[in-house]
């Protein structure tokens, strides 16, 4: 079927003018049919309006994002160019851990960027090496202690405190970020009476934050974000229309960016509501000095490989308040305490000996893995201040992110699509907003005008710690153009 210059329907309602000859295939089926857009035999398939050229199998995986997500004709290009959402991650963080060379990753593991036509991966996270595991894992070899609260476990647990400044009681390891948050929603929601089934969240933040509300049995009711902070606001929320059905506030820190973390803990003391901060991204910002934690609200804190501190997978649940971190540890503990009787409904929560081990090789080594986030930052701020563009990069935000935020959405999909034809990837972090997956768009909702901006005009740039600085300067030279 001859399309060129035509509009064509390669989703349900989404449409997108082919400027050259070609086909549409089917090249899968299922809920969202996919189609391939082409010239027969072409390996470079849509040399588009903006002169890109993209793999087949690169059209392949646009090709399957959910066309509802993404209908405003003119920011389609962006979503296609920058199609590193929430759907897709699983498989491109297993494809860069491994070291394999494709898009994302392609060079392989310790290569030199070198080669200006080599793409520039968004994420490249770097754990400690074997060997400085072994240590560690003979320790546990020797005890035959694997799991369920573990030398290796109570060893980090201490330290940990010890580098952020609390006390050992104040901090809680679990298996991941999300059970980090799950497990302080729960504990929350046991000792505080509070009846209401409402949960207040941005519409701003990863899925996640949604997900762990919901299986909490939450219902959630998105909130829109505030300008300045890309965060809900304590002073906003008190005037919220259902404020009287709320039994659940769940304040998220954007990429690592600090909240205002006295106003949420007045908010609790003046509402009686339980408030959890999702602070996933925030544990190099809590190790800055002149942080404390708020009197009784808990942070959950992620270790994901792709974080600043990481150990693979895991989570921190940190609080000043000793019975909540009691009652946390009971959820995570299949919901026993001291007995075989389980005194409270709880689940496995519990991080293991083996990522334990991780997180100290990483623990030992992070002065000087904080000090390459802060050359990457520094690179990008000092390139940024000679175009004037607007980056976001540490302190501001945690370490592992560098974003670029555009004046309009127009500019950010030019932004995108420059980028990535350079070969350099990007991601959009959270997407659209909760509000566009699927599996979230029958939540209810107050008016998301501010989200769709800061979601339309934000990008997230490539952050690694062994990212150059000729890999910035080419970054940034396709900000400035």
């Amino acid at each position: 079927m001859d399309i060129a210059g035509k509009p064509v329907a390669l989703l349900p309602g989404l449409k997108m003018t082919v400027a050259t000859e070609g086909v549409v295939a089917p090249i899968a089926d299922g809920p969202e049919k996919a189609y391939e857009v082409g010239r027969e035999g072409a390996g470079d398939i849509f040399p588009g309006r903006h002169g890109q050229a993209l793999e087949r199998a690169r059209w392949r995986q646009i090709l399957t994002i959910d066309s509802e997500s993404h209908q405003i004709e003119g920011r389609i290009l962006l979503n296609v160019m920058c199609h590193y959402f929430g759907d897709l991650a699983d498989t491109e963080q297993n494809d860069v851990q491994s070291g394999t060379p494709h898009m994302l990753n392609p060079r392989p593991v310790g290569a030199p960027s070198s080669d200006i036509t080599e793409r520039i991966p968004v994420a490249w996270p770097a754990l400690p090496r074997t060997d400085l595991l072994v240590p560690y894992l003979r320790q546990i070899d020797e005890a035959r202690i694997y799991t369920n609260h573990g030398p290796l476990v109570d060893r980090f647990e201490t330290r940990l405190a010890e580098r952020l400044g609390f006390r050992k009681r104040e901090v809680i390891a679990c298996s991941t970020g999300t059970m980090a948050l799950v497990g302080a929603i729960r504990a929350a929601r046991n000792l505080s009476g509070c009846r209401g089934r409402l949960c207040l969240l941005p519409a701003y933040t990863f899925v996640a934050t949604a997900g762990a509300a919901l299986s909490c049995g939450y219902d959630c009711h998105l909130v829109d974000i505030d300008r300045r902070t890309w965060a809900i606001e304590p002073a906003a929320l008190r005037q919220h229309p259902r404020l009287s059905e709320v039994g659940l506030v769940l304040p998220v820190a954007p990429y690592g960016r600090m909240i205002d973390l006295q106003g949420w803990q007045d908010f609790h003391d003046e509402t009686g509501i339980p408030v959890v901060i999702d602070a996933a991204a925030c544990l190099d910002r809590l190790m800055e000095p002149g942080i404390s934690l708020p009197k009784t609200i808990p942070l959950a804190v992620s270790l994901h490989a792709t974080k600043s501190f990481g150990c693979g997978e895991g989570g921190l649940v940190l609080s000043r308040d000793t019975t909540l971190l009691e009652e946390t540890y009971k959820v995570f503990n299949n919901g026993f305490l001291g007995s075989r009787d389980a005194q409270t409904v709880g689940l496995n929560g519990k991080m293991s000996e083996y990522t334990a081990a991780v997180a100290l090789a990483e623990l030992d080594g992070f002065d000087e893995k904080s000090a390459q986030w802060s050359r990457v930052a520094a690179a990008y701020a000092t390139a940024g201040n000679a175009i004037g563009a607007r980056l976001w990069t540490a302190p501001e935000t945690s370490g592992c992110y560098a974003l670029i935020e555009a004046s309009s959405p127009p500019q950010a999909a030019m932004i995108g699509a420059r980028l990535i034809t350079a070969g350099v990837d990007i991601r959009n972090w959270y997407g659209a907003g909760l509000s566009e997956h699927p599996a979230y768009a029958q939540l209810s909702r107050d008016p998301l005008s501010v989200c769709a901006d800061v979601a339309g005009c934000v990008i997230g740039l490539p952050c690694f710690t062994d990212l150059t600085k000729a890999d910035i300067g080419r970054i940034v030279a396709m900000l400035a153009v």
